[in-house]
């Protein structure tokens, strides 16, 4: 017995060893397939393929550890406000077509950007990397891009949900979007893995994206857009966001979507949803064009 007493004792600090290497807070490269398929296309030219008829400029930006990272600013002429679109884990902005499209059929300047390692952005994926990114692109926007925080609305699409919600911690916005958002980080996870109960919140990358506790302290308007037909993220999630919003809110579901870019037969619904809440903020002069 005292033999056995031993060896479990001489054995607990490796196997805490292990349970913290293992965790996805300190080691998220072995959890990185999940979290991140990038496309990466440094010589790519495929936004004027998609978007021959509006008007855009090409700019690149630095992010805080110097990597360049590539944004599409599409300005709409008599814009009142700019949606900063922060899109999922897959692909790139090529991917975004209708969601972008029906942005700007709304009336909005759209800026969208891509995270490290996607798209012509240089550098590798990590959830600290993609929140930094957005700060970086929402800095861009209203220095380099002159546009007034208050004329400004984060758009955060799956995990850019979630660094929509890391940004508004920091930068001032009039609204947020959120499109197939989850509620938080371990919340997602627990429902695909739920052997990762073993792991507290503590435990996941930071910022552990826990986009209730940011949508709970966030008074401005708020819109939670999601698929029916999700089955990544499932309706709950943005239910949930919605009731626990704390401003004026409003929720969109679109039939025909499911997780990823809006559904072609949505893209009308999609953009008069937009243009509703649009008439919830503040409206200021419009955005001039560039």
């Amino acid at each position: 017995m005292f033999k056995t007493i031993k060896r479990i004792a001489a054995l607990t600090p490796l196997l805490g060893a292990a349970y913290v290497a293992l965790s996805p807070r300190f080691n998220e490269r072995l959890y990185a397939s999940h979290l991140f398929q990038p496309l990466y296309d440094p010589d790519g030219d495929y936004v004027q393929a998609l978007f021959t008829n509006n008007k855009y400029q090409d700019v690149f930006f630095a992010t805080e550890n110097g990597s360049k990272l590539h944004g599409v600013w599409f300005q709409t002429e008599g814009a009142k406000k700019t949606v900063l679109v922060s899109h999922g884990n897959e692909g790139n902005l090529f991917d975004l077509g209708i969601l972008l499209q029906g942005l700007i059929d709304a009336g909005n300047a759209v800026f969208v950007y891509d995270y490290q390692g996607f798209g012509r952005s240089q550098g590798t994926p990590s959830i600290r990397s993609l929140c930094e990114d957005s700060v970086a692109a929402y800095d861009w926007l209203v220095t380099e891009g002159d546009v007034a925080p208050r004329d400004v609305i984060a758009y955060g699409e799956s995990i850019g949900g979630g660094v929509t919600c890391q940004l508004i911690r920091t930068r001032e916005v009039c609204g947020v979007i959120l499109q197939s958002a989850f509620t938080s980080m371990r919340d997602l996870a627990l429902e695909n893995m739920p052997w990762m109960q073993i792991y507290p919140t503590s435990m996941f990358p930071q910022p552990y994206m826990d986009n209730v506790l940011a949508i709970e302290d966030f008074s401005k308007p708020v819109l939670i857009i999601h698929g029916a037909k999700d089955t990544e993220v499932g309706t709950r999630h943005g239910e949930i966001l919605f009731e626990r919003a704390i401003g004026s809110k409003s929720y969109l579901e679109l039939p025909n979507t499911a997780h990823d870019e809006v559904a072609v037969e949505d893209r009308q619904i999609f953009a008069e949803g937009i243009r509703e809440f649009g008439k919830t903020l503040s409206v200021n002069e419009p955005v001039a064009a560039r």
